[in-house]
């Protein structure tokens, strides 16, 4: 008889979670976390095939994307990353996050939040930045969003993270935009992480008022 700790109730309690990271394990070694020739197919633009001329706009250039039905360009970048710390810190920040919202949202909705974020936080920075950027840190950014959400408007429930995590993240966010990150040679891709942190925020603001009106109408009745 073994009373040992099993981690695999904890994954299958958070498919999504665990699908992600699995994903996400596998994007990093085929990449070799960005230093193979592989990562290539994760670039929102792949710079050794599209040439860019003379008056070409990013949004010209997006609008090509899509045309020719390289959509899932658009969500690529999230699954690249360029080192292995790289991988790890945006890994832990979706353990550490997505699984209370995982569970608190169904599966269903979270991954839909998971793909809308990444989708968001992409696009933004490529129109801001240029192509060249990898990372799941928009998505993490966007369950940082949607659990600040949770502790402001429904502090009640238990299922949110902690608050010194939350309020950690979104200083180093602030930060990071302030360019206090870049004296210590930490270059982050601060539109994702604002835009996808608006995304959380937006997802919980509206599910928690749905949920608020759908109370209401119950006990109307």
């Amino acid at each position: 008889y073994s009373s040992g700790y099993s981690i695999w109730p904890v994954l299958l309690a958070s498919p999504v979670v665990s699908l992600l990271l699995l994903s996400l394990a596998i994007a990093g070694v085929w990449t070799g976390f960005g230093q193979f020739d592989s990562h290539r197919a994760f670039l929102f633009v792949d710079r050794y095939h599209f040439l860019v001329g003379g008056g070409t706009t990013n949004l010209d250039i997006l609008w090509q994307l899509i045309s020719e039905g390289n959509v899932w360009r658009l969500f690529a970048p999230a699954w690249l990353h360029w080192s292995l710390f790289h991988w790890l810190f945006n890994s832990l920040g979706l353990w550490i996050l997505g699984r209370s919202l995982e569970k608190y949202l169904g599966s269903y909705p979270f991954l839909l939040l998971v793909l809308f974020s990444a989708l968001v936080a992409n696009i933004s920075q490529f129109l801001v930045g240029g192509a060249g950027f990898g990372g799941f840190s928009g998505v993490v950014f966007a369950l940082v969003g949607g659990q600040a959400m949770g502790l402001m408007l429904a502090p009640e429930k238990a299922c949110w993270a902690h608050r010194g995590v939350v309020g950690i993240s979104i200083i180093w966010m602030f930060a990071a935009m302030l360019g206090v990150t870049e004296f210590v040679g930490v270059y982050v891709a601060n539109t994702a992480h604002f835009t996808g942190f608006i995304c959380g925020v937006v997802w919980l603001v509206l599910l928690l008022s749905w949920q608020a009106k759908s109370a209401r109408l119950r006990g109307a009745s």
